[in-house]
Parts: structure tokens; sequence; C-alpha cells
């Protein structure tokens, strides 16, 4: 195949990789391997059954759930996976390795309980 024109080589093929001993395996690529892999972050996804407790009337209140594997360095998304009218999520952040805040807000004139059910979780880690 040509490439004229393209400022390329005119090569036929490449010749295929010569076999590594285990030495050179560990010493270059396995190295190699390791920061290709530190470079790009870690992605998380769970669905977790979660138990919220109740959220006293016109304000915020974050509450904290075991989530196995997070991180303090990790940013992370929580659904809800249900609408209780006058109730929501505002955020969600790592407050310790392995638990998830997720701050509720109820912006009714009674207190409420999130419903029991299972959200789910993402966490990226950076």
């Amino acid at each position: 195949m040509s490439h004229t024109g393209l400022g390329l080589p005119d090569e036929k093929g490449i010749d295929p990789p010569q076999s590594l001993s285990v030495e050179e395996w560990e010493r270059y690529w396995l190295p190699w391997i390791k920061r290709l892999s530190d470079a790009f972050p870690k992605i998380q996804t769970v669905s977790l059954a979660l138990t919220p407790v109740s959220v006293a009337a016109n304000t915020t209140a974050e509450q904290t759930f075991t989530v196995t594997g997070l991180n303090t360095n990790d940013m992370v998304f929580v659904t809800k996976p249900s609408l209780d009218a006058g109730l929501g999520v505002t955020g969600a952040r790592v407050t310790a390795a392995d638990t998830l805040g997720i701050t509720y807000v109820n912006a009714t004139a009674v207190a409420l309980t999130p419903t029991a059910e299972i959200y789910k979780i993402a966490s990226i880690r950076l």
C-alpha cells in the first residue's frame, strides 16, 4: 500500500513482536500498565438498600450510610428512585472511608421520613 503524498514511509507491514522474558515483562510492561491504570479514574456503581430516618420540618439534614469501597477522594452521585412530596436529596459526599453522607431537604411544615428503598450510587475516584 502506497502512502505517496502523505509523508509516510511506504511499508509493507510490521514484524510481529518478539517474545518477552518474565524479567522484561515485570521490569517494563507491568509498571507501564500500572501507570496507565492509575491515570484513569476508578468508577464504581452500586445499588444499595438504604433506610433513612426522619428529617425535621423546614430543614436540611445529612444522614450517613455504609458503602464499602468509598474513599474520601471520591466524588459521589446519588439517585433516590422515588418521589416523596416536599422532600429531596440536595447533595452527597464521602464523609469517611466507606461512609456516604446524603443531605436531605424537607420543605414542609412537618417531619418526613424518606422512603426506604434501593438507591443508585456512583463514585469517581480522582
